[in-house]
């Protein structure tokens, strides 16, 4: 595969571990996601094939998934290296296996698969038509009634100013980077798309937060974690974010929501385990 020029996703993968939830899955999230899951009844079929959209190592290792047949589909090579431990028993042995392809064109045959999993992988699409390409590519490789848990990254129904979080930030009301950061891209989203340019959320940041030496000093965050917003620097990715009801009108009638869970950390409220069903 010819490599892409630095992206976006290039610079996350190298920044992997200076970031935290909401960015990145907690243990709160794995046992969501796991429990979900264990309800749905796919988990009780050792024989169970399973997908993960992208190479998040929280969700890759969770134990639930050791010993399972499981390929996870991510489009950035650079992702790939980072992330994806080869070392692991399962990917030593075969039973887990990393692909580099997009999700839009999942390698794979159809109704290979009988459950899916992702991490915000919904939001890592652009545009609703995207999203929609990607479920139409899972309803290909997924069985009939197989199961899609996704942890996703929905925006308020009322949109929040980014004037707004500078005074939060300075009240304590924002206990952390992470959370600040998501808050900023969501609150740039475009009211009927849903559309967030990720170099915008870099200008706003500049703009609100001038002093990175101050913010540091006020709010006690390492340096090192405010500058991963330079990740965004020049980038013409976008990120999606639909509000819940939006989210479930994305789904539509060919996945009916079955399950929904929130976890406790800060913006939990705006992270959801969703799982839903392939309606044959």
């Amino acid at each position: 595969m010819t490599r892409a020029p630095l992206s976006v996703w290039s610079r996350h993968a190298a920044q992997w571990a200076r970031v935290g939830p909401p960015l990145r899955p907690s243990l709160d999230d794995g046992v969501l996601l796991t429990g979900q899951l264990t309800a749905t009844g796919v988990l009780g079929d050792p024989a169970a094939r399973g997908l993960v959209l992208g190479v998040t190592p929280e969700i890759v290792q969770l134990p639930a998934l050791a010993g399972r047949r499981l390929w996870a589909v991510d489009h950035n090579v650079d992702m790939v290296q980072a992330l994806w431990d080869a070392r692991t028993a399962d990917a030593r042995s075969g039973r887990h296996q990393a692909l580099v392809a997009r999700w839009q064109d999942l390698p794979l045959p159809e109704s290979a698969v009988q459950f899916a999993l992702g991490d915000g992988s919904l939001t890592a699409l652009p545009t609703v038509r995207a999203v929609r390409e990607v479920l139409a590519s899972l309803r290909r490789v997924l069985v009939p009634d197989a199961a899609l848990t996704l942890r996703c990254f929905i925006r308020p129904a009322q949109p929040e100013a980014a004037e707004s979080l500078p005074a939060l930030v300075a009240a304590g009301a924002v206990r952390s980077f992470d959370a600040l950061k998501w808050r900023l891209v969501m609150s740039l989203c475009h009211p009927d798309s849903g559309e967030s340019r990720l170099a915008d959320a870099a200008s706003a940041f500049d703009r609100l937060f001038p002093d990175r030496v101050a913010l540091a000093d006020a709010t006690g965050w390492p340096r090192a974690r405010i500058d991963t917003i330079d990740a965004y620097r020049q980038s013409t990715a976008s990120y999606h974010f639909s509000t819940l009801a939006g989210l479930e009108a994305l789904l539509g009638p060919d996945w009916p929501i079955q399950a929904i869970a929130f976890p406790s950390y800060e913006l939990g409220d705006r992270c959801p385990t969703v799982t839903a069903r392939r309606r044959p």
